[in-house]
Order: C-alpha cells, then structure tokens, then sequence
C-alpha cells in the first residue's frame, strides 16, 4: 500500500497527466473504451471504430505474428491501429505494449522465467537451432 501511495504522490507532484486533454462527452460512441482480442486474426475495423478508444494488446492476430519469421507482433499492432484509423479518423486507437524483464541471474523467486531467460540468451528449450 505504502509503494501505490508513493507512486501517486510522485505522479501528482510530476504533473502527471492523468486526465485526457480531449474535451469530455457523455456520447458513449465517443467515450467508451474497448480492449478487443481476436488471436486468429486483426480485429473488426468497422466494429472498433465505433468506440471512443479501442486498445490493442499483443494477443491480437496472434496465430498470425507468432508463426511469422520473424515474429511481427509489433507491426501488425500498428496496422490494426491503422485499419481502424482509416474507417473512423476520429477514432482513438491505443497500443498497448507490454514489458518483460530478464535477469542474467535470477533470485529463487524468478524460477519460472528460466525458459524465458534461456529463450532470449541462449536457446529456447524444445527447439532445434
């Protein structure tokens, strides 16, 4: 709890922006926010254009960057954004990126990340380089 209070007061004495700088409204075609997740394919331009903010995550078109070589999550995130830009040019579109931290050498606590850490430094188990 003392951590979350921390952060706060560090954003608030920042001038964190943590209110949006687009004029409110109660037009719930502007005003609700969606976070879709098709792992077969890109989302529904059309559908998610109608939202005030759809946000995207790495699970979106999944089947389809995790079998590319090499791996392109990060780009199909940009042109799922830019498909429902394209519908709906007002349209707010965020991308959400996650962060994965590795340690070279991990406390005990950090076990299961030992695949991961393999995959990144070395090899990843299963595999055939």
């Amino acid at each position: 709890m003392r951590v979350l209070l921390v952060a706060a007061a560090a954003a608030v004495s920042h001038g964190s922006p943590d209110v949006p700088k687009w004029q409110h409204t109660y037009n719930m075609t502007q005003s609700t926010v969606v976070m879709p997740c098709n792992e077969s394919g890109y989302a529904d331009p059309k559908l998610f254009s109608r939202f005030g903010i759809s946000d995207f995550d790495w699970s979106n078109a999944k089947v389809e960057w995790s079998n590319a070589k090499p791996m392109d999550c990060e780009e199909r995130l940009v042109t799922q954004a830019g498909m429902v830009k394209a519908v709906n040019p007002t349209a707010r579109v965020f991308v959400y990126r996650n962060l994965v931290k590795v340690h070279a050498a991990p406390p005990p606590a950090l076990h299961p990340r030992r695949s991961l850490r393999a995959c990144l430094f070395r090899r990843c188990p299963g595999t055939r380089r």
